[in-house]
């Protein structure tokens, strides 16, 4: 498929047991599965807004003995929507799922029941 960058990126899937993906690997999974391995550390730049793609990286995270920190920006809906409107059109995200991500995102919200090792609310 083609990224918005331009890069061609494949198709990937993992046969990794512990990782609880679907199989069909995204940008991040892949570049997490390639990083989580190292002894650095790494920080996911993502809204996460399923407690579902949340769980997966903190669980297969904690299976390579790392620990996770989730820090959680605490933004409404109309700071968002607005920050969204600046974005050029190219980023932009349609108001309908922007709403949408935001109300999975409420009812859902991260918490340390989730795995985490420790989380900051910003």
């Amino acid at each position: 498929t083609q990224s918005r960058t331009g890069v061609v990126m494949q198709t990937m899937k993992t046969t990794d047991p512990k990782w609880t993906g679907n199989g069909d690997l995204s940008a991040l999974d892949k570049f997490f599965l390639a990083r989580i391995r190292d002894e650095r550390d790494l920080i996911l730049d993502a809204t996460m807004f399923r407690r579902g793609a949340r769980t997966r990286y903190i669980s297969y995270a904690h299976h390579h003995d790392k620990q996770v920190t989730g820090v959680i920006f605490q933004t409404d809906l109309a700071t968002c929507m607005a920050r969204n409107a600046t974005r050029t059109p190219d980023r932009r995200v349609p108001d309908v799922k922007m709403k949408w991500m935001y109300d999975v995102y409420t009812q859902t919200p991260p918490h340390a029941e989730e795995g985490y090792d420790d989380v900051i609310f910003v």
